[in-house]
């Protein structure tokens, strides 16, 4: 029974070093350092790079820059969404508020369902926090969810009228 006992403590011992080198692992990286690249589904204005967490299966933290006039249509994503403002300035407006100025340090969060829009006032850098899968599902003004394609054709005529 002992050699059983024995062989049972070493799998446990094992499974458990095994579990604690797949979680997340020290990391430091500079922007400068970041792979940036587009998002599905995101306008392609905006570049991502994934810090922490894979956004297509679960939690997940990264970092998105966007030039001066880059927007995300009114939207909204099945899970909370936090986000950081890093550098520049954006403005960003929830759903039955008025457009909210966010600078380097400013938060805002967004929970689930919550419609919103976002555009960067300046060039703009700002982490995005997501508690589960990242989404985005785009909405027009009656709050339909409408495809990627139309919520962009709708962002650029809204651009033409100088609307936000």
């Amino acid at each position: 029974m002992k050699p059983f006992l024995v062989s049972v403590i070493i799998f446990t011992i094992a499974l458990v070093c095994v579990a604690q080198s797949t979680g997340p692992q020290p990391k430091v990286e500079n922007v400068n350092e970041m792979k940036f690249a587009n998002f599905p589904n995101v306008p392609p204005c905006f570049t991502g790079a994934v810090e922490s967490g894979d956004p297509s299966s679960g939690p997940s933290t990264f970092m998105i820059k966007g030039p001066k006039g880059c927007s995300v249509p009114m939207h909204f994503h099945s899970v909370t969404e936090q986000v950081v403002m890093v550098g520049g300035t954006a403005r960003l407006q929830m759903k039955g508020g008025q457009p909210s100025v966010m600078k380097a340090g400013a938060f805002a969060l967004a929970p689930a369902r919550h419609p919103h829009q976002f555009e960067c006032t300046s060039n703009c850098e700002f982490y995005v926090i997501s508690d589960g899968a990242f989404d985005i599902h785009y909405i027009d003004d009656s709050g339909k969810e409408i495809p990627f394609d139309i919520a962009v054709k709708t962002l650029k005529k809204a651009a033409r009228s100088g609307s936000y």
